[in-house]
């Protein structure tokens, strides 16, 4: 914003700010009024228009998970993420955390877009 008075850019405004955790940064969220105040020239300045930038939003990825060796169980879980590669470490991590395992042990057997309610699952091995 640059102030109409004296062509200064240090004017300053009242806004809401959030924490975004992922990007280790503030964003603005609102903007109180469309007036502002130079703090060059002390002359109050108004906003004619502005567009804030919208936040990418995360999508919900399901995802499965094995031991490596294909021993065991499928571990499924649900996770927001910015990609499904993200969701993939987020399942491997949980993975790991819930069944006291190594990452190197597991491997991703499968990622679905969505958060989906598994009606039935046999994990019996096919003879």
């Amino acid at each position: 914003m640059v102030c109409a008075q004296c062509g200064g850019t240090d004017v300053v405004m009242e806004a809401a700010v959030r924490w975004d955790v992922d990007a280790q940064d503030w964003y603005s969220t609102t903007i109180y009024d469309k007036s502002g105040h130079c703090e060059d020239c002390d002359a109050d300045v108004r906003l004619e228009g502005r567009e804030l930038p919208s936040l990418a939003s995360l999508a919900t990825y399901t995802v499965f998970v094995r031991q490596a060796d294909g021993r065991g169980t499928t571990h499924v879980s649900a996770h927001e993420a910015a990609s499904p590669e993200d969701a993939e470490q987020l399942a491997l991590a949980e993975t790991a955390s819930d069944w006291g395992s190594s990452l190197e042990s597991l491997v991703v057997h499968g990622v679905i877009a969505g958060d989906v309610e598994i009606i039935s699952w046999d994990n019996n091995e096919c003879q």
